[in-house]
């Protein structure tokens, strides 16, 4: 494959998670070729690279600010030469609830900076929210950052990231989703490792600034991990006898691993359990598989956003256990403000009977309120487009010398494809791979490529 010619502007995508992030990145590449301008794609892989060669990029685009911390030294990040922009990959419900805005500002702005550590956020050339309200509150609380902040919608939301559902309404499955990243981790950590490790240490914040005396408490799910344990089990339990009740009902089930979960375990044990559903492929997008089922159940979870934009109604389960409320803190998903307008039976009958009527089911007034605060909705459709205008905006002056660059772009390439070619080959004889590790190879760019191609309008 002949390596992409330098164009006008050169643009690092990073991808975080290749089965959540790719779709992203393929269809920004679509959209800055219109411009005339280069994008290549990144992870934790090439990172290890990036650190070398970040100023050969006009613009480096990351998740989030702490991710710079992790590519480069700290002392050296105040002189990077790229523009760095935060495209976040999630930046819905708990996060983007303005009721609790110390917790907003956390999951933009980060640990080290609430904690008074400023390099990573100061270096910050944009911020890209998904919905209003996010970016208000960084605006209000730090008027500094507000000529910085830009709402651009749920990127996996553009609409040319949308999978076109070609599956006729009675084929159409009844989806389940799974949320138990404890019991099931995708780094094959145990859950009793989890729990030790958790409650080793005595520290209980999410952050504590010692100079201004501010602070937040570990009020999430995944940072009280024995609370979790419960709700993943109570969660796990009914989420089987529900499989079985719609199986001897007749429908036909489809389930959706998340994507921080073993997904061999998952193929093992209902294998094991020969439990008859479609297990879809952990490549498949959340947008296609969602598109193919008649409604989704399954624990509170930022999904249901999802579902809800793309037409299709959540049921949450969290109403079957009743001591399951006991050990919901805070800032759970269950208290997100879309989980207000979501329905919860109490029993896997009624589920199992709302399911029968779940094409009746629609958006309520309420719930598109909601999407429309934390992730633009409908406008979001035009996400991509929308980053590409910040792109341009922060981009209008280039002090690149493209001789230069071009020289050691081509460097950084062979460097990637030599040592993402040697590590495929050693890669069979690792325990285990999953989104987060992966070589970037041509074939893996190839496939990347032809997400947005696919679905290209």
């Amino acid at each position: 494959m002949r390596e992409p010619r330098i164009k006008r502007k050169l643009i690092y995508f990073h991808i975080d998670e290749y089965f959540r992030d790719a779709i992203t990145a393929s269809v920004l590449k679509l959209e800055l070729e219109k411009k005339g301008w280069t994008l290549i794609y990144g992870n934790r892989f090439t990172a290890r690279v990036l650190r070398y060669f970040e100023w050969i990029f006009d613009a480096v685009i990351l998740p989030k600010p702490h991710f710079m911390q992790e590519i480069f030294e700290y002392e050296k990040i105040p002189k990077l030469q790229s523009k760095y922009v935060m495209l976040y990959t999630e930046n819905i419900g708990i996060i983007a609830d303005d009721t609790y805005p110390k917790m907003v500002l956390k999951g933009a702005l980060d640990k080290d900076f609430m904690e008074g550590r400023k390099n990573c956020v100061e270096k910050v050339s944009a911020f890209c929210f998904w919905g209003r309200k996010v970016s208000d509150v960084i605006s209000n609380e730090y008027p500094e950052l507000s000529d910085r902040c830009y709402v651009v919608g749920h990127p996996r939301h553009d609409r040319r990231a949308i999978y076109k559902s070609i599956t006729n309404s009675s084929d159409k499955t009844i989806g389940l989703i799974s949320r138990y990243c404890t019991l099931n981790d995708y780094m094959i950590r145990s859950p009793l490792e989890t729990l030790v490790n958790r409650y080793i240490v005595d520290d209980i914040y999410e952050y504590r600034n010692d100079q201004s005396g501010d602070s937040l408490k570990f009020e999430r799910r995944g940072d009280t991990v024995a609370e979790d344990l419960y709700l993943e089990a109570v969660d796990v339990k009914n989420t089987i006898l529900l499989i079985r009740k719609l199986i001897n009902s007749g429908h036909k089930v489809s389930f959706k691993v998340h994507p921080r979960e073993n997904y061999e375990a998952w193929i093992s044990i209902m294998n094991n359990a020969d439990l008859k559903i479609d297990i879809a492929g952990p490549r498949v997008p959340f947008s296609k598989w969602v598109l193919q089922q008649r409604c989704v159940i399954g624990p509170p979870s930022t999904s249901f956003y999802d579902s809800l934009m793309l037409g299709v109604y959540p049921i949450s389960m969290s109403g079957l256990d009743k001591k399951r409320s006991k050990f919901i803190n805070k800032m759970y998903e269950e208290n997100n403000k879309l989980m207000n307008h979501i329905i919860a039976p109490d029993s896997i009958d009624k589920i199992v009977d709302l399911v029968q009527r779940a094409s009746s089911l629609k958006l309520p007034v309420e719930a598109e309120i909601v999407l429309k605060s934390e992730a633009d909705y409908p406008e979001c459709s035009n996400s991509v487009q929308k980053v590409g205008a910040v792109l341009e905006k922060i981009l209008c002056v280039s002090t690149s010398t493209p001789r230069k660059i071009t020289f050691y772009y081509h460097i950084y390439t062979a460097t990637i494809c030599l040592l993402s070619y040697i590590g495929s080959l050693i890669e069979p004889f690792r325990p285990s791979t999953n989104s987060s590790k992966f070589y970037m190879t041509r074939s893996v760019v190839s496939n990347i490529d032809r997400m947005a191609h696919e679905n290209k309008v």
